[in-house]
């Protein structure tokens, strides 16, 4: 039988220690692209993401566009490809990815924010998607990238449901639906203004959050090496490599000519990313500081009162480990309790978020004897008398035990 004991850490909440920025784009130039010293696209056959053709945007001469304006960036998908087949029209998409990758070290986190504000006739149409992502792969892409993904669906963000966001990852996976899940977004949220988008990447966790608020964590799948920030506006398809069916929608399709075309954009503002570490602590006190765990083991959970903010934790005894990880931002820690077989209490110690709890377990041995500390003689007269034995248990407590011993007349 597993049993969840809570503690709580009280104080107050500190902003974890920068590395440094490591990148940053605000967008401040006008122009038809991205900054070349910074950015770059996908030219050629990965330019084709199904029934969306990503703008070539790099190549001099090309007629592919990133504009910049005053509003910032331009995420914009067209319903007309001008390099494309009028016969086979295709959507055209665009998309920037940084020259530069980022991977985070064992005692650090990787934080992408990027401010995005849908247009209202982009809010409004279905099937488009949104995304701001971390990418990775060496040669065999196909079978094996890492990828980390904020993806605004539109069709998610319509009046009358529940307003959602899609986050996916993997790790040395192929390509395909991933480890996905669509997430509710925070009360109150309003798809026309800006919104600051965050993933928040260790090694052993990654976080997803919009305006400081989380939405949600993973342990698992979780990439470990090098990868780029990208942006991106497209169309999924409902068949074919790039299907998406819960993102796809029949109101949106590719036309043949410009006089036909659509443009559905999103103002890109700021691209931020920056390197936190785990030094400062996201509590000052722990209540209780000591807990007892039941010799047959359990769950402790700790709770972390105002979370996001980066913590640790760490246990010095084998049979107290994190089921969740060791490290995060969320505001939930547990604790996994291996039950007691060595015959003895012992007592173990944990540093959560800088504070010391200490966890006392009592010896999981049913066969074992307690010690007689004092036998009073029989009290009453007849077949029936009650005999006290007070006694020490070997878990560390004592106790008083009252019995009534039937006496056999023949005896």
């Amino acid at each position: 039988m597993k049993t969840a004991i809570r503690f709580v850490l009280i104080g107050t909440i500190a902003v974890s220690a920068r590395a440094g920025i490591l990148f940053q784009d605000a967008f401040n130039t006008p122009g038809t692209k991205l900054d070349l010293a910074s950015w770059t696209t996908e030219i050629g056959p990965t330019s084709f993401l199904g029934r969306t053709q990503l703008a070539d945007w790099v190549t001099p001469g090309g007629v592919g566009q990133f504009v910049v304006g005053a509003n910032g960036a331009q995420l914009t998908l067209n319903t007309f490809n001008p390099t494309g087949n009028p016969a086979i029209p295709t959507l055209y998409g665009t998309h920037g990815k940084t020259l530069k990758s980022f991977q985070p070290s064992a005692n650090t986190v990787i934080e992408f924010t990027s401010r995005l504000r849908l247009t209202s006739n982009a809010s409004k149409q279905k099937g488009l998607v949104y995304a701001m992502y971390f990418y990775g792969c060496s040669t065999d892409c196909a079978n094996h990238h890492d990828e980390i993904d904020i993806e605004v669906l539109t069709n998610a963000l319509q009046p009358g449901s529940t307003l959602q966001v899609q986050v996916n990852r993997y790790a040395n996976e192929p390509g395909g639906a991933g480890n996905g899940s669509l997430v509710n977004l925070p009360a109150g949220f309003d798809p026309l203004t800006a919104h600051d988008w965050t993933i928040r990447w260790s090694l052993a966790r990654i976080d997803y959050l919009v305006d400081g608020v989380l939405l949600s964590s993973a342990y698992d799948h979780v990439p470990q090496g090098p990868m780029e920030v990208n942006v991106e506006a497209w169309g999924p398809d409902y068949f074919g490599d790039h299907a998406w069916p819960a993102a796809y929608d029949g109101s949106l399709q590719a036309v043949s000519s410009a006089a036909q075309n659509q443009a559905f954009t999103a103002f890109l503002s700021s691209v931020i990313v920056n390197e936190t570490t785990a030094t400062e602590l996201c509590a000052s006190a722990v209540s209780p500081a000591s807990l007892v765990a039941l010799p047959s083991g359990g769950t402790l959970t700790v709770n972390i009162i105002g979370s996001p903010c980066f913590w640790s934790a760490s246990s010095i005894v084998p049979w107290l480990t994190f089921a969740n990880g060791s490290s995060g931002s969320g505001s939930a820690l547990n604790v996994t309790v291996a039950a007691n077989m060595t015959g003895a209490q012992r007592t173990g110690t944990l540093t959560v978020a800088g504070q010391t709890v200490t966890v006392t377990q009592g010896a999981n041995n049913p066969l074992q004897i307690p010690a007689l500390v004092s036998l009073n003689p029989f009290q009453g007269t007849g077949p029936n008398a009650t005999l006290t034995l007070v006694y020490a248990h070997p878990s560390g407590w004592a106790a008083i035990q009252s019995v009534e011993f039937i006496i056999n007349p023949r005896w």
